[in-house]
């Protein structure tokens, strides 16, 4: 069965195709025409349309959102109304799903997955620090891009209460990961060690906080992860010779330079 919004123009956004669901509705890739840029569209089912209460809440959260300023939170643009569909228009995060961001040739890509939990744990802290209500991170509330950015959305918590401290929400994030890291493969002692600890398992000292756990995680990547230099090109090792061709080269010049002047002298002093 087609869909109709497909082709669609709503307000300022084109509809290209859809990309996944929410409790919301259907979410899809648009693209702003005034701005030159693709987004994540989120459009309201006309079931949940039908409910006033619905709508406002729809709106509210995400004008809540909108709020929010965080390089590893996903960008709500605006939340609307056109062409008779309810919508929010946000960052449009084009990366793989969680699962396949952390697999690698199939074992874990650990530094993937330390990425995972600084760039979460960041977001996070901030929502902590403004006291934004939020629920404890999911896999699929976790985003990645192909440029390798790692996202968390928070526009719609489901319902249940909100978490209720950090180490919920670190708890939270160590069996996510864990779970995923143990459905592709074994991990280094040093990572299992540490996702060991953000579940709070016996025997392994708890992290408090979140900025403790970005702490841990980003010194953890630096060492297993380490940001080699590229190596010398061959050709450096001749680098320190260059100053000498160059002046070698410049004798020879000057060299040719005084072998065709005395040859015109020579000539000039014949025709005398």
């Amino acid at each position: 069965m087609s869909n109709p919004l497909l082709g669609k123009v709503i307000g300022a956004y084109r509809i290209d195709w859809e990309l996944s669901e929410s409790r919301w509705g259907k979410v899809y890739r648009g693209w702003q025409n005034a701005t030159h840029r693709a987004v994540a569209l989120k459009v309201m089912s006309p079931e949940i349309a039908a409910m006033p209460d619905k709508i406002e809440q729809f709106r509210d959260r995400a004008r809540g959102a909108a709020q929010l300023n965080h390089e590893n939170l996903v960008a709500i643009y605006e939340a609307g109304y056109a062409d008779g569909v309810h919508f929010c228009a946000m960052e449009l995060m084009d990366g793989p799903q969680l699962e396949q961001f952390l697999r690698k040739s199939g074992k874990v890509d650990e530094h993937h997955l330390l990425l995972t939990i600084v760039s979460v744990a960041r977001a996070l802290d901030y929502l902590w620090q403004r006291h934004v209500p939020h629920r404890a991170p999911q896999a699929r509330n976790i985003l990645t891009a192909r440029s390798g950015a790692v996202k968390l959305i928070n526009l719609e918590p489901e319902e249940g209460s909100p978490s209720q401290a950090e180490h919920d929400d670190i708890a939270a994030l160590g069996l996510v990961l864990g779970q995923l890291a143990n459905e592709i493969g074994p991990v280094s002692q040093p990572v299992g060690e540490l996702v060991e600890r953000m579940v709070g398992a016996a025997g392994r000292k708890p992290l408090a906080t979140l900025g403790e756990l970005v702490e841990a995680a980003s010194a953890m990547d630096h060492q297993l992860v380490p940001r080699s230099t590229e190596p010398a090109p061959a050709n450096e090792k001749a680098e320190g010779k260059r100053p000498g061709r160059i002046v070698f080269a410049g004798v020879a010049v000057v060299a040719i330079a005084i072998l065709v002047l005395l040859v015109i002298f020579l000539i000039r002093r014949a025709m005398k």
